[in-house]
């Protein structure tokens, strides 16, 4: 029927021998009658040849948990034990837009391929997705389809079907390269984990040619013509930034390459030239007045203030970040890094005081603006939630409260660069925050319950309530978005994303990682981002639960994804960090060159090293896992 498929419900003789064939109609029959199943004397049983077997199986033209998959399962020999629930059957997955199929089957490979391509045929044939049961004959090299019907229910997600079919979308619509395209996560996932709708279209238009990055570059006159765009894209509620291609656009990356050496060049030469108008630039906008909330004005009218004050951000503000994190990477590339004293080391420094002294006072006038989560509009600042930076603080509790810094001698090019970065970020960040109360004053003016679901409304919701505020459902919109993330949060994705990727998203896991457990640990390469020093101990894994409690790490190498802003608060306990990403010039990274804590890049560590073991790593990155 169109809602039920009756499979298994009716009984099956194999292997019928000619003059048995009566008294196997009447065992079909007598099975309708046991099941109280209707028939009448025009009820029909089937007869079939029994075709040869090897092998059988069950093919479903699309997964029931996965809308871009065909799902394979099948055996040696006939299938009745397969399909009967009896036998664990081998599987395998094909991609319905590509074709390729994981995991790999040597052996039969070419049977799996012939069986998921008719099944192609028999679904385009009948109109919907099919449940087959086929046999194959091996030595004839012969497949046999017995058996055909509708899929009548699917567990896949309608939000991971839509995610996946936008990524499909670049193969059938791409260029024929387009199936090896990779995207990696970005960066901003390092310090905003979960970030909110608003946050990614957000950052979104940052790090777009079009938007922040974009106006840097053309600021500094630094080549980027003809080169693609990096800006982020958003899969599964994740920015991810395209890998370019080996080959692709090398003469528009050789002449980036050459403006940047050219720039760095007179970086070095003239200073001045380049921190003068940054820090002119910085003075004029620390000084214009800031407008008041426009609390009490029309929707259309307070949502149209709202995004001009973000187009002003992004247009204006942070241009003035990215030109000094530019201006800190060309001076890292021709210097030694070395401890300097920075904004991200005084905070962590007052956090600690806060977690031992609780001078809260004296924390919230230097820093109340600020928020343990800077970059996210939905998280409180510190005069938001006192008791939140209280507990943010704790994390701290052992860090050094001596800086290596301190004694950094007078500035050059490099010291002043990172100085004139960490200056300009914090101004960002203090001014996007104080533009949290025009969004809760939207979110009251929407009667959102709490207000602050305004912050799940993306940059094109805004702008349809300043133009057209009658087309937007907001609590639908708010609704779809938080049941995205909740979906999507979940799913393991992989750190470098393919479009095959996308496709097996839900067993990626699964058929892509090998089990730890079976896994040979071998001896790995990393690179220094802080100060080079040997180390040998004992492995601690970093999580969300053992972060409250920082005395699990201590006298431990921590080992973690990436380097989260509040790992700081341990390096007075930790002997080292292992990260398997994070760059030279990052928050953590250069907090670290501070207080001489050893911090190495190691791909896939949290993967490859588990809790408990001992390794010793070398002041160049080798890594040997002792037994």
């Amino acid at each position: 029927t169109q809602h039920s498929s009756r499979a298994g419900q009716f009984f099956s003789r194999l292997l019928v021998p000619r003059d048995e064939v009566p008294r196997a109609i009447k065992e079909v029959l007598q099975s309708y009658r046991a099941k109280k199943i209707p028939f009448t004397r025009q009820t029909a049983v089937l007869v079939q040849a029994m075709a040869p077997a090897d092998f059988s199986g069950v093919l479903f033209t699309r997964s029931p948990k996965n809308a871009l998959l065909a799902h394979i399962e099948f055996t040696a020999g006939h299938a009745d034990k397969l399909v009967a629930g009896r036998e664990q059957p081998q599987e395998c997955f094909f991609s319905r837009v590509t074709g390729h199929s994981r995991p790999w089957h040597r052996q039969c490979q070419h049977m799996l391929q012939a069986v998921f391509f008719a099944g192609m045929q028999i679904e385009e044939l009948l109109g919907n997705p099919q449940d087959i049961e086929w046999t194959f004959d091996a030595r004839r090299q012969r497949l046999y389809v017995v058996q055909a019907r509708p899929i009548t229910r699917f567990l896949y997600s309608q939000e991971v079907q839509e995610e996946q079919d936008k990524i499909a979308r670049l193969v059938t619509e791409g260029a024929e390269s387009a199936a090896r395209r990779k995207w990696e996560i970005h960066p901003l996932h390092e310090v905003v984990p979960q970030p909110g709708t608003f946050t990614l279209s957000l950052m979104q238009r940052l790090y777009s040619l079009q938007g922040s990055l974009g106006a840097a570059y053309r600021q500094l006159h630094i080549y980027r013509q003809d080169l693609p765009s990096p800006a982020p894209s958003l899969f599964f509620h994740r920015l991810f930034l395209e890998h370019p291609g080996a080959f692709c656009f090398l003469g528009p990356r050789f002449l980036h390459w050459l403006s940047l050496q050219w720039h760095a060049f007179a970086l070095r030469c003239r200073p001045a030239r380049y921190f003068q108008p940054l820090r002119q630039q910085l003075e004029a906008m620390r000084s214009a007045p800031f407008p008041a909330c426009p609390a009490k004005a029309p929707l259309p009218m307070q949502a149209r203030l709202l995004l001009d004050q973000l187009h002003a951000f992004v247009h204006t503000v942070y241009p003035l970040a990215f030109k000094a994190s530019l201006l800190s990477l060309l001076a890292h590339g021709a210097s030694q890094p070395r401890p300097v004293p920075t904004l991200a080391g005084t905070l962590a420094q007052d956090l600690h005081t806060l977690a031992m002294r609780r001078t809260l006072k004296d924390f919230m006038a230097k820093w109340g603006y600020r928020s343990f989560n800077d970059y996210d509009l939905a998280a409180p600042s510190f005069h938001e939630a006192p008791k939140q930076a209280l507990a943010y603080a704790r994390r701290f509790r052992d860090y050094p409260a001596v800086s290596m810094a301190d004694n950094a001698g007078p500035l050059d090019v490099l010291s002043e660069s990172i100085r004139l970065k960490e200056e300009t970020k914090d101004f960002a960040i203090q001014w996007l925050r104080r533009r949290r109360p025009w969004f809760l004053a939207l979110g009251r003016r929407l009667h959102l319950q709490p207000c602050a679901d305004v912050f799940w409304l993306s940059w094109d919701d805004l702008r349809l309530l300043a133009e057209q505020p009658g087309k937007v459902n907001v609590a639908q919109s708010i609704a779809r978005q938080k049941k995205c993330a909740e979906i999507f949060w979940k799913l393991p994705l992989p750190d470098v994303l393919t479009l095959e990727d996308s496709f097996f998203v839900d067993e990626f896991q699964l058929l892509s990682r090998p089990a730890a457990a079976a896994r040979r640990l071998p001896d790995l390469a990393g690179r220094p981002l802080s100060v080079r020093k040997p180390l040998s101990g004992t492995i601690a894994v970093y999580s969300e639960e053992r972060a409250r409690h920082p005395v699990f790490y201590k006298g431990k190498i921590l080992v973690t994804p990436f380097l989260q802003p509040e790992l700081v608060g341990l390096y007075g306990s930790v002997l080292g960090i292992i990260t398997e990403r994070g760059g030279t010039l990052s928050h953590a990274a250069i907090v670290a060159r501070e207080q001489g804590v050893p911090v190495y890049q190691v791909p896939h560590a949290c993967t490859l090293l588990s809790d408990q073991a001992f390794v010793r790593l070398e002041a160049t990155g080798d890594l040997y896992v002792e037994t």
